[in-house]
């Protein structure tokens, strides 16, 4: 567990360090996972969440609301 743990915060920090436990025969769903993790990692999650809010907000006051009589 603590070594797909670190792979893991490698791949969100970019730093490139590996203990070698992913390779290409790894499983489709660790790949995409550590994928995911190198391109939150890229853009900043701090970044990726906020815009993910905001987005979320200016959607919700795109639907108008039924109004009640």
């Amino acid at each position: 567990m603590q070594d797909s743990l670190f792979e893991f915060i490698s791949s969100l920090s970019t730093v490139g360090l590996s203990i070698g436990i992913t390779s290409p025969e790894a499983p489709a769903g660790v790949l995409w996972t550590e994928i995911i993790g190198m391109v939150l990692g890229r853009l900043e999650f701090l970044v990726v969440a906020i815009a993910g809010l905001r987005l979320l907000r200016d959607s919700m006051t795109l639907i108008p609301l039924k109004q009640s009589r």
